[in-house]
């Protein structure tokens, strides 16, 4: 790392459950790299059939995907991202996939939940 904080490297950060912890320090994580550092966030998602799922996506399936989380509202406690889902051919319900959507933070955690992020 040199003095203007550029980073060539990326922090696995896991995620186990959407605890009050874990919602916590992804928050930090978010806010530090987006604002500090200018550098996006990759959450690596773990939609479950039922539970919360990124905007578009079908509950009914269970999807992992990787998504860029590329700013935030609210002081963090929203996300905003970003999903290649959106006009991808090879998936048929890419058409209700937004290319630009905002979660609260609290959903994105719990969609990462299992899998994590990269900060």
């Amino acid at each position: 790392m040199n003095g203007s904080q550029d980073r060539n490297y990326y922090v696995p950060q896991p995620v186990s459950s959407p605890t009050a912890s874990a919602i916590s320090t992804y928050r930090g994580d978010l806010k530090m790299d987006v604002y500090g550092v200018r550098v996006p966030l990759v959450g690596d998602a773990w939609e479950v059939p039922g539970g919360p799922h990124l905007v578009g996506h079908p509950v009914n399936r269970e999807i992992f995907h990787w998504f860029e989380i590329r700013g935030y509202q609210d002081s963090g406690g929203s996300t905003m991202y970003e999903d290649s889902v959106h006009g991808a051919a090879s998936i048929s319900w890419s058409r209700s996939v937004p290319a630009y959507s905002t979660l609260a933070s609290s959903t994105i955690v719990t969609i990462i939940s299992g899998r994590g992020y990269v900060w």
